[in-house]
């Protein structure tokens, strides 16, 4: 575990290539469901699609969280930071503990890191999950160039 000034939080290595790839295509498969939002809560000109638990793949990686948490997910959902997204620090309202997974990100990103409460960089590999308590003040830097696709679960 890693702590700054007394928020903990993770990194770790939670889903396999074959769930990552599950994603991917589920968002490909659902372009037509994205939304597009700015001043969504914190987030801003960002895409959005929330994942449906009927699609038996996309359940199928909800379940690895699940059964890490003992309960079901409250929310769960897709994010894109495009250029000029962001998000503003802030906590999360609701849930006890949130999952974000680093699914890709463009070989030309410029920005978009996810940054902590006092401004740190938590530096997530493709693939990797961050956890942390609804308390940890988090963020996401303003994207300048690329793009950087997370998957988010909310318990």
């Amino acid at each position: 575990q890693m702590c700054i000034r007394d928020r903990m939080y993770t990194v770790q290595n939670l889903l396999d290539k074959e769930h990552i790839k599950i994603l991917k295509d589920y968002w490909n498969r659902n372009i037509k469901n994205i939304k597009h939002k700015d001043g969504h809560y914190n987030l801003h000109n960002i895409e959005i699609l929330y994942g449906k638990k009927s699609d038996e793949e996309y359940n199928k990686v909800l379940l690895v969280f699940d059964d890490i948490t003992t309960r079901k997910a409250d929310k769960h959902y897709f994010l894109n930071y495009v250029e000029n997204s962001f998000a503003r620090i802030h906590n999360d309202v609701t849930g006890n503990q949130t999952f974000v997974t680093l699914l890709e990100q463009s070989n030309n990103l410029s920005g978009g890191q996810t940054l902590t409460g006092d401004l740190q960089y938590i530096d997530l590999k493709v693939g990797q999950t961050l956890i942390y308590d609804h308390d940890f003040k988090h963020g996401v830097a303003r994207v300048n160039r690329g793009n950087r696709k997370v998957f988010v679960v909310w318990y």
